[in-house]
């Protein structure tokens, strides 16, 4: 049963966690085209909105198909469903925006909002500003401190507005203070989506709250259209190299993660024992797959170009 408080708020539990996954889903559907558009970073491919949104229309499938009641046990199958179907660099990073809200919820939603931070920047291995790892740190930093709002018991509303106002700043900050010179102007794809997907949580838990307006039109005298194609083969790599391996020990995880940044960048590798996900930008695809021959049989490899804009 959904928990209401006062004036039509409600906490975090079950119900209200399904609610927030099917308007996210719905809200990165929505804007898809424009977070496409504003997806100059790390590659100028125009996917980042086609690729949250892949990854969100999983994480909403699996919690539809998850009989539970339990928020735990909903949260966690969000993040497997995540996870399975994450899709690109983006995708993958939502996947443990994912991972981070299911294993911290296990305390309380501050705890969520912080471990959503820790597990996406675990995975990266050069971070940079102004990208979703920024947006994640500053909703963290925004609830980080409960104690400091003083003895009163906060509603999760509370909480969830707090973080998204703090996320929606940052991702304006991106354009300002971007993760490359050639991306300044415009807001981060990435960082916008995190936006949304936080904003989706504060519509679901707090119904008052005001201004959850979409945000302007890109500032600045550079639109995305405007110098994508000079952008393009400014790219980590010619391939963005994409699969899954299964059964596989970390101590192998690791000698694979050391041989792939031997050869590309954009590298995350993200999951557990039994499922993993592997993603890299190189020259070098037929490689990138070899070495994980070495240790196991990939799945679902997906090898498309990024000079075209694939």
């Amino acid at each position: 049963m959904v928990n209401m408080g006062s004036m039509g708020r409600r906490e975090l539990d079950s119900a209200t966690f399904r609610a927030w996954l099917q308007r996210a889903r719905d809200e990165i559907a929505r804007s898809r085209e424009r977070l496409n558009a504003e997806n100059l970073y790390p590659v100028a491919d125009a996917d980042t909105g086609s690729n949250m949104e892949a990854t969100i229309r999983a994480a909403a499938s699996a919690v539809a198909d998850e009989q539970s009641d339990e928020l735990l046990i909903v949260a966690d199958a969000a993040a497997q469903g995540a996870l399975y179907g994450a899709q690109g660099n983006s995708g993958v990073l939502l996947s443990q925006v994912f991972r981070g809200f299911a294993d911290g919820l296990r305390e309380n939603l501050p705890r969520a909002f912080a471990l959503a931070h820790e597990r996406a920047l675990k995975a990266v291995a050069d971070p940079k500003e102004g990208t979703i790892l920024s947006v994640a740190r500053a909703a963290k930093d925004a609830v980080g401190n409960v104690a400091a709002w003083g003895n009163e018991l906060r509603h999760d509303g509370e909480i969830a507005l707090a973080a998204w106002k703090a996320a929606r700043a940052s991702t304006l900050d991106s354009a300002k203070n971007p993760p490359s010179e050639a991306s300044r102007g415009t807001i981060d794809a990435g960082a916008h989506g995190i936006e949304l997907i936080y904003r989706s949580l504060v519509a679901v838990l707090d119904g008052e709250a005001t201004s959850l307006s979409d945000l302007p039109e890109q500032e600045g005298n550079q639109t995305p259209s405007s110098h994508r194609s000079q952008l393009i083969r400014k790219s980590d790599g010619a391939y963005e190299v994409m699969y899954d391996l299964v059964d596989v020990p970390e101590e192998q995880i690791e000698g694979l993660r050391a041989n792939l940044a031997g050869i590309g960048a954009s590298l995350l590798i993200v999951g557990e024992v039994k499922f993993w996900k592997v993603h890299v930008h190189t020259d070098f695809a037929e490689q990138a797959v070899a070495f994980a021959k070495e240790i196991s049989a990939p799945e679902n490899i997906r090898i498309p170009s990024l000079d075209n804009g694939g």
